[in-house]
């Protein structure tokens, strides 16, 4: 559960940098990095709850994938 948590905190965080990012200037000239890290940190909290709940996850194993 630790793992789930911190992966959501990541989630929280990637968000605010980006609500601040976006008080101070146009949503166009937000860096593509900031979304990438919301996306990645996403991605993250989505495999802890699989993991959590004993789910597998494609994005864990890709050979599953089609």
């Amino acid at each position: 559960m630790q793992e789930t948590v911190q992966s959501a905190n990541r989630v929280v965080i990637a968000v605010r940098q980006i609500a601040a990012a976006r008080a101070t200037v146009a949503e166009a000239e937000i860096s593509p990095d900031a979304f990438e890290n919301l996306a990645a940190a996403e991605r993250r909290l989505l495999c802890a709850i699989r993991r959590e709940l004993g789910l597998t996850s494609k994005a864990e194993n890709p050979a599953t994938d089609g």
